[in-house]
């Protein structure tokens, strides 16, 4: 839920920013600054921002800040599976514990980043589907997940050493899912919880692909939310106009306005 006793909104982002970093016992950086002043400027008066900044100057913490203070209901959206598990992993609690404010917040990736407890159980049974050639380390993975799950918390494949090819017998493609209503283990399905918190949560962080996956879908898979924020943002146009199926010609680009 949101800070009870102090708003974010009344927080300055500067001192987010200033106390994080001194956390870290790091210097101030200028380009860090510029980058959080002009992400916080965006967010006041309600407009688009485009940055670029070089490798060094503390892009994720300045990006960060101004979120967290704003009071708003925050999406970061990431271009690669090891920058979203950085910012949750290291950047968030880093804010949490030092930027001086309360805030909630969440980790949210594709179905098939979470094991599936019926496919597991189908894998362990020896009933898997197989759509390629199992791998050498099948079996010792399936037992290997078998114990993670058991007291796994998230059921994030990036939480456990297991073959690609393992993975993929023990994860559902978001079509494949029957749904938690029609699986028998719906009331503990990974995915679905991942989804209840990232409901609640002040800041969100979700992948590219995701977040166009939600754009596109008839059926939300986000929350709703106030504010989203793009790192690493150079291959947002091939991935919006692929995840639309529209060419990137200009009446493509039109008719992707148009439907946004």
């Amino acid at each position: 839920g949101r800070c009870q006793s102090l708003r974010m909104a009344e927080v300055e982002y500067a001192a987010v920013l200033s106390r994080a970093v001194s956390a870290l016992g790091g210097d101030e950086r200028p380009g860090q600054q510029r980058l959080a002043t002009a992400i916080a400027a965006a967010i006041s008066e309600g407009h688009h921002l485009v940055a670029e900044a070089p490798t060094g100057p503390g892009k994720s913490l300045a990006d960060l800040a101004p979120a967290i203070a704003s009071g708003k209901k925050v999406i970061i959206a990431t271009a690669t599976l090891t920058l979203q598990d950085q910012l949750w992993s290291k950047d968030l609690p880093h804010l949490r514990e030092h930027g001086g404010v309360a805030f909630t917040g969440a980790l949210l990736k594709g179905r098939g980043q979470y094991v599936c407890r019926a496919k597991l159980d189908r894998a362990r049974a020896g009933q898997a589907l197989l759509e390629e050639r199992p791998g050498p380390t099948l079996e010792r993975d399936v037992e290997r997940l078998v114990r993670f799950v058991a007291t796994s918390r998230t059921g994030d494949f990036a939480e456990v050493d297991v073959a690609d090819a393992s993975q993929r017998v023990a994860s559902c493609a978001p079509r494949e899912c029957p749904g938690a209503n029609k699986c028998s283990d719906g009331d503990d399905c990974f995915a679905e919880h991942a989804r209840k918190r990232a409901n609640t949560a002040d800041v969100l962080i979700v992948h590219h692909a995701l977040y166009f996956a939600h754009l596109a879908s008839s059926d939300p898979v986000l929350p709703e939310h106030d504010l989203v924020g793009f790192d690493e943002a150079t291959g947002l146009a091939d991935l919006a106009t692929h995840a639309f199926g529209i060419h990137p010609a200009p009446a493509g680009l039109r008719q992707l306005a148009f439907r946004l």
